[in-house]
């Protein structure tokens, strides 16, 4: 019985200290890890970010100023569009910045950079080119369903040729009337001082063969040759065969002597 007892009295001993070793046991301290980021909001990230940016558009503006455009033909054009240096043998020859559709029978020209589809109104084509009728011409009518040619001048020079078409059911004034075709030539060009870029970015005074146009066009609906003495010209005609009266509706380009001599575009409308 003492035995127990005493071996008792020895496991309550024990279990006592191990309690208070417990107690007395100091918690290792524990690292917090900060996870923020820095504030954006912050005066000074603000001027670093706002020294970034400025050194960004600096540096963006100095490329734009310095960009330039390099042409087939040698042209160097500036970011502005502007002729740097002109490397072209002649400033016909030189392609002009347009939006002209590739497809002709969309029926536009590009004047001074304007595009215009025909039809179009007189008073267009007038702000474009500062082309005007004669005096004559301007209180003149064309009956309803009827077309005219006239002629446009600058300078009491000629520079363009056209067709004014009334398809209203009253008499118009030519200037009332819409313009359904425009032709132009290397005569009218010395008269007028204007960019005028047809489909293809054809141009008179260009240098180019039959094959040249073919290549860019297709072959032609017709075409008609003359040939004398040092003078050989060809006619081409592209006729839109998806429009009644086909003929009335045409893109025409003539090649005397291995350059563009002139060029017409007609669209008279009737579908």
């Amino acid at each position: 019985m003492k035995k127990k007892f005493i071996k008792a009295l020895v496991c309550m001993t024990i279990v006592a200290t191990m309690m208070a070793g417990c107690g007395n046991e100091e918690k290792a301290p524990v690292e917090v890890v900060s996870n923020e980021v820095e504030d954006t909001d912050s005066e000074e990230v603000k001027n670093k970010i706002e020294e970034s940016e400025e050194v960004n558009l600096e540096s963006n503006t100095d490329v734009q100023n310095n960009s330039t455009v390099t042409l087939g033909d040698g042209t160097v054009l500036d970011a502005e569009g502007n002729v740097i240096s002109d490397n072209s043998e002649c400033a016909n020859d030189s392609l002009i910045s347009t939006t002209v559709s590739d497809n002709w029978k969309d029926y536009q020209v590009s004047i001074n950079g304007t595009v215009l589809t025909l039809p179009c109104t007189y008073s267009e084509l007038n702000s474009v080119t500062g082309a005007e009728l004669k005096s004559s011409e301007v209180k003149s009518y064309i009956q309803s369903g009827y077309y005219t040619t006239a002629s446009l001048y600058k300078d009491d020079s000629l520079v363009m040729y056209i067709e004014l078409s009334n398809s209203t059911e009253e008499d118009q004034l030519y200037t009332d009337c819409m313009v359904t075709k425009i032709g132009y030539s290397q005569y009218t060009d010395k008269n007028l001082d204007a960019d005028i870029v047809f489909c293809g970015n054809l141009q008179v005074g260009q240098t180019m063969t039959v094959d040249d146009i073919k290549a860019i066009l297709g072959e032609p609906q017709d075409s008609y040759e003359y040939t004398d003495t040092d003078y050989i010209s060809t006619t081409l005609r592209y006729e839109d065969e998806n429009i009644w009266m086909s003929s009335y509706n045409s893109y025409n380009i003539t090649i005397v002597n291995g350059v563009i001599d002139d060029i017409s575009l007609k669209h008279l409308a009737y579908e």
